[in-house]
């Protein structure tokens, strides 16, 4: 059996003679990219029409194709307006021409689906198993039907998947959140944080992404674990070209029970928080650039009185320029979301707060050491049950927490 480069893209042929000839063998080909040929709608018969049911069919039944044969997909460019979502499946590799140039829209005026959810993969397409072959997404852009923000589900909501990547996608007007990881086994939510519905979502990457206008940029639930958000952006406030409103969103990136992620050099502008940290197992934020948000990273919970002890964040060489908003004080860094929430072992090291302060209230065994306020009006307080270490800050330091030890060498010499 042989696969023609007249329907594949012959730069994934690999020796000399397949380049000549134009043909591979299937011998080998799955599971090794560097064999994998490419598909695109053109090849498969399809383009964008003016028929959303037919686009949604047309582009259903393609990436279908993609999951019973080990091809690379790439949607062509265009506005392919649909109206309702499409599910993915296991091992599929799908990619547009740039996000510039394939365009994915729910139009809100014909939008037949329950949720404004416009990609999703769960265990429903995979016999009730969890997603192991590794999904690939990449350059194309995905509008959604809801500008209002109503909290009717995400964009793109992945769940119970490992080892996946999600790059260069540009996400617009999500309802909730734009990208949506999960570790959910069945189900959209439970609560029971160390049972066997949570924690079925494994080593991930997100990359290069930007959503904007959305309640929720980004964000993992359920458990979800050993995920890289690198070089992402959300802008809440977003209106067009170097134009924004004060119509702010929620959080730029929420991780609500994430476990062992990391948020690198990511950007969050125009939100209520920047990052809203939620019952988490080991977090990482570092290098990430915080602008126009009241509170920068937020450590708390929507449930009041919840007893869950999170622990293990790193909060490094962040910068922040927050804003007051809704009569409130801006806060670079803070602890007491909503919630008694409770933190253990926090290390903030090496941040600078251009504008925007600290206030930690409930984590215990901080270490804080060599942070800038870089406008000399920055000031750390400690407060009520936090216990740990204050030291070596170019900022002022309020201290009221019996279990916190001043170290010295806080304040400014200028």
């Amino acid at each position: 059996m042989t696969l023609t480069a007249g329907t594949y893209d012959t730069r994934f042929l690999q020796s000399s003679e397949e380049q000549s000839t134009g043909q591979i063998t299937t011998e080998g080909l799955a599971g090794s990219t560097k064999y994998r040929p490419v598909l695109t709608t053109e090849d498969f018969g399809i383009s964008p029409s003016s028929n959303l049911t037919t686009n949604r069919t047309n582009l259903q039944n393609f990436i279908e194709h993609l999951a019973e044969h080990p091809v690379q997909g790439v949607i062509g460019a265009g506005t392919w307006n649909i109206n309702d979502e499409l599910d993915l499946y296991d091992g599929v590799s799908l990619t547009g021409r740039g996000m510039g140039y394939t365009h994915i829209v729910g139009p809100t005026a014909s939008w037949a689906g329950d949720k404004a959810t416009l990609f999703r993969l769960d265990t429903s397409t995979n016999n009730s198993q969890d997603n192991e072959k590794g999904v690939y997404l990449a350059d194309f852009r995905v509008e959604g039907p809801d500008k209002d923000r109503t909290d009717n589900g995400p964009l793109v909501r992945l769940q119970a998947l490992s080892n996946f990547v999600i790059e260069r996608l540009r996400l617009d007007d999500a309802s909730s959140y734009g990208i949506f990881i999960a570790g959910y086994g069945a189900g959209e939510f439970t609560d029971e944080v160390d049972g066997a519905a949570w924690n079925h979502t494994h080593r991930g990457t997100v990359r290069d992404c930007l959503a904007v206008r959305g309640q929720i940029g980004f964000g993992t639930e359920g458990g979800a674990e050993n995920v890289l958000f690198q070089r992402c952006t959300a802008v809440g406030n977003y209106t067009g070209p170097k134009t924004f409103n004060t119509d702010y969103g929620l959080h730029a990136f929420r991780s609500a029970s994430g476990r062992n992620i990391w948020y690198d050099r990511c950007r969050a502008i125009g939100y209520r928080n920047g990052f809203l940290l939620d019952r988490h197992r080991n977090m990482m934020l570092e290098g990430n650039f915080i602008k126009d948000c009241r509170n920068g990273i937020a450590i708390g919970s929507y449930y009041p009185t919840d007893p869950y002890i999170s622990h293990d964040l790193r909060i490094l060489n962040n910068y922040f320029a927050c804003i007051p908003m809704d009569g409130t004080q801006e806060r670079a860094i803070m602890d007491d979301y909503i919630s008694d929430r409770v933190v253990e072992g926090v290390v903030i090291h090496g941040n600078t707060l251009h504008t925007g302060h600290m206030l930690l209230r409930k984590s215990r065994r901080l270490n804080v050491q060599f942070n800038t306020g870089s406008t000399n009006d920055g000031y750390i307080t400690c407060q009520h049950e936090a216990t740990g270490l204050v030291a070596n800050n170019n900022m002022t330091f309020n201290n009221s927490a019996p279990g916190v030890v001043d170290g010295g060498n806080n304040g400014f010499n200028n």
